[in-house]
């Protein structure tokens, strides 16, 4: 599978990914290389945790997006 996505997310952001990050895509179609349904997640233990655990993953969304927008981005620093 091609990982023309990373590159997208990469552009879209102007950063490389650290070697830890897994794009993810929102709608789980891998087709779909669209930048807002691209987001980086900090681990593959995340990752994995979104694609067998939709609920667990809804709550850990809900978490994040309260966090105020500058400290989830020092959080990633």
């Amino acid at each position: 599978m091609s990982e023309d996505y990373r590159m997208i997310w990469e552009s879209h952001h102007r950063r490389k990914l650290r070697s830890h990050e897994v794009v993810h895509h929102l709608n789980f179609n891998h087709f779909d290389n669209r930048v807002e349904n691209l987001v980086a997640l900090p681990s593959t233990q995340l990752h994995m945790i979104v694609h067998h655990s939709p609920a667990r993953w809804k709550a850990i969304k809900e978490l994040v997006d309260a966090i105020p927008v500058q400290r989830r981005l020092t959080f990633y620093a």
